[in-house]
């Protein structure tokens, strides 16, 4: 739960990339792309049309 939790911020919040966020956890970005809109999907679909965010702040990982 944690690592979601994570993603959610970087990716929701942060605004990171999915590639980023996967790089940085060593994992596949699709699964980043899975859990980012996981729960969200209304939100962020309708925001972005279900592509990435630009990371427009520091992206540090802090898991």
């Amino acid at each position: 739960m944690e690592q979601i939790d994570y993603i959610r911020l970087e990716t929701n919040q942060k605004g990171c990339t999915y590639s980023d966020v996967a790089n940085r956890m060593r994992i596949d970005a699709r699964t980043v792309k899975k859990y980012a809109i996981r729960g969200t999907r209304g939100i962020q679909a309708a925001r972005d049309g279900g592509t990435t965010f630009s990371c427009n702040g520091p992206c540090e990982a802090n898991y």
